[in-house]
């Protein structure tokens, strides 16, 4: 049978989670059954360099200020060019300028990805998230919190919805294991962390909706309490917003004294030489879809501490593979970091029953076998089976 061509539309190739996920599904996915393209609105990104290297090919059409509208039509012209069997999109600006082209273009199968909790969406984006829906075949929900909020929310009819959990892949966890006390002892001597130190982090794109402000509160709670503590967050801002929020944040760690505890990292793609080395990852996100840093932070073993925000709770199961805490709720979030710190076996159980749970529930595969799944169903409704 000859492969069905997929064209996935999305905004750049950042390192975010729902990039990654994306270049995790291109890199597994049956290419027997499914031809990708992978076409960028905006611009590329270091994740391209991956796609290549799976013979994934990327097209940037680009788009010209916040409002281009000629983006339709010349995204339009190229999928008509393409002519594909199902077009994928993902997240809110290509799931509105994407399904917007692919209509115009009159692709057969329509199939868009909603990645977060979006609470910022105003009436107008909402209006036009349903309007747009009532032509997709099936939305691509990466968490339960994500679905219920397009069905109570955006008003999206359950039977159109899909839950599909995201997933890492085999060889990252390999990366990821945990190590030995020598090994531990070797990575934090190269982020330049002193022997004897407790070591509490995050992997955050540095940015308002992650609330790093209240990262920087919990941690300085927890210098009170463990004097030899050192954080470390690794993350970057992309966008100007971000950058002002970066300025912002550091700011306030000079604020509260904190100059010498915490150290930004930057953007790193070697989060195998940052996760195993910490005690605690604590991670403080005000709106979330599925993270998959807890997840990367889980297969190191390292016991979590996070928010309820979006998908964590169906990823930690509270007091057995993490501690949950209420967003902003910096005491609580503190005495739960706290507890465990002061507790080596209860860091050790936490974090193995992390692993066990990342190992057994959250694979790569079963994240490409149920999209594919997706892709059938729609690909038979539209009589490209």
């Amino acid at each position: 049978m000859t492969p069905r061509t997929v064209v996935h539309v999305i905004p750049t190739l950042n390192v975010g989670g729902a990039e990654k996920q994306l270049a995790l599904l291109l890199r597994e996915i049956d290419r027997s059954r499914f031809r990708p393209l992978v076409v960028c609105t905006t611009r590329g990104g270091p994740l391209l360099e991956e796609l290549s290297r799976h013979q994934v090919p990327v097209q940037v059409i680009g788009k010209f200020g916040r409002y281009d509208l000629s983006l339709v039509w010349r995204l339009g012209r190229w999928l008509r060019r393409e002519r594909p069997d199902l077009v994928h999109t993902w997240m809110f600006t290509a799931n509105t300028w994407g399904r917007l082209a692919a209509l115009l273009a009159r692709v057969p199968a329509l199939v868009a990805s909603e990645r977060c909790v979006d609470e910022w969406k105003g009436a107008l984006h909402r209006g036009l998230d349903r309007l747009l829906a009532t032509r997709t075949n099936r939305m691509v929900a990466n968490s339960k919190a994500v679905a219920d909020f397009l069905e109570v929310s955006e008003h999206i009819p359950a039977e159109r919805i899909r839950v599909v959990h995201n997933g890492l892949a085999e060889d990252e966890m390999e990366k990821l294991r945990p190590r030995t006390e020598e090994e531990v002892a070797a990575l934090r001597r190269a982020l330049d962390i002193p022997p004897g130190a407790v070591v509490v982090g995050d992997v955050s794109r540095i940015d308002a909706k992650n609330d790093l402000i209240s990262w920087v509160a919990v941690v300085e709670r927890l210098v009170s309490r463990h004097t030899n503590l050192i954080a470390v967050l690794a993350g970057a801002p992309v966008l100007e917003v971000e950058h002002r929020y970066a300025r912002r944040l550091k700011r306030e760690i000079a604020r509260r004294g904190l100059d010498g505890r915490v150290r930004l990292l930057g953007m790193r793609r070697d989060l195998e030489n940052v996760l195993p080395a910490l005690d605690l990852f604590l991670h403080t996100s005000a709106t979330e879809g599925f993270p998959n840093s807890l997840m990367e932070a889980m297969s190191a073993g390292v016991p979590v501490v996070a928010t309820r925000a979006g998908g964590t709770p169906e990823l930690i199961e509270e007091g057995v593979s993490g501690y949950l805490a209420p967003v902003g709720d910096v005491e609580t979030l503190a005495k739960r970091a706290s507890h465990l710190l002061a507790d080596a076996a209860l860091r050790r159980s936490v974090g193995q029953e992390g692993l066990r749970r990342v190992r057994e529930r959250f694979s790569v595969r079963r994240m490409v076998e149920a999209t594919e799944q997706i892709y059938e169903e729609v690909l038979e409704e539209a009589g490209r089976a």
